[in-house]
């Protein structure tokens, strides 16, 4: 998959009213559709888990199967089988919502840390909050025919861990923003499920200073206890003399 970065406002409203007119012909001119995306979206900026499930869960039921279906031609045969999406398949879904839209500043597949984040983009409600996603694919690798039950949760957590390990915020951070929301998407299909992390740097920063001033008076208490615990030996010691 190839993103390309749009130099200037001018072309990316032209970028708009062309996906704005091919998205119509796919999920019809039903407003409510539109209102999905849209719905979706601003739950992010609001960090509303509620609605974002809402909304992204119900616009993904627009989509037939054979949208969310690759075909996959086996080596040894020249038959196609009908196979899960991979994170691809995703990806293009969500660009597809954010450039409707129009996320400003949206970063897609960018290095930051040890690794590539999958979206990125400013929240434009607080100025220093940073929207961190990372897509997640449940594949199954058995029969297509024995319907097992997903734990999408799991996945979400992962996607949210790999944000962490691999230290995704830290391009972001040296840029300045003090707060992060980092979202794990998981898709099945045509479920989903979206789970959510907050990181505030100025909170940690609180916590460690109050973590070192409890050792400092730690310290300072038990030098006192100590200096107390000899000045009571040498007391009672004299005391017996």
């Amino acid at each position: 998959m190839v993103y390309i970065k749009i130099p200037n406002e001018e072309i990316l409203d032209k970028i708009y009213n062309t996906f704005i007119s091919n998205i119509k012909n796919e999920v019809g001119h039903n407003v409510y559709n539109i209102e999905c995306i849209k719905g979706f979206v601003e739950g992010l900026y609001e960090k509303d888990l509620q609605s974002i499930n809402k909304n992204l869960s119900e616009y993904l039921l627009i989509f037939s199967s054979h949208h969310l279906y690759v075909k996959k031609i086996s080596k040894n045969s020249t038959e196609s089988m009908e196979t899960s999406p991979n994170e691809n398949v995703y990806q293009v879904l969500l660009m597809q919502m954010f450039l409707f839209n129009k996320v400003k500043d949206l970063y897609a597949e960018k290095d930051s840390g040890l690794g590539r984040i999958d979206f990125g983009f400013p929240n434009c409600k607080n100025k220093d909050e940073f929207i961190i996603i990372e897509v997640k694919v449940y594949k199954d690798k058995n029969d297509k025919k024995i319907k097992k039950p997903v734990n999408l949760s799991k996945l979400c957590k992962e996607a949210i861990n790999q944000i962490d390990t691999k230290k995704y915020i830290t391009d972001f951070k040296f840029k300045g923003y003090k707060k992060f929301i980092e979202y794990g998407i998981a898709f099945d299909t045509n479920e989903c499920l979206v789970e959510m992390k907050i990181v505030d740097l100025e909170k940690e920063k609180e916590n460690e200073g109050a973590k070192d001033d409890n050792k400092t008076n730690n310290k300072t208490n038990n030098k006192n206890n100590s200096k107390t615990n000899n000045k009571n030996k040498k007391y009672n010691t004299r005391k017996k003399n």
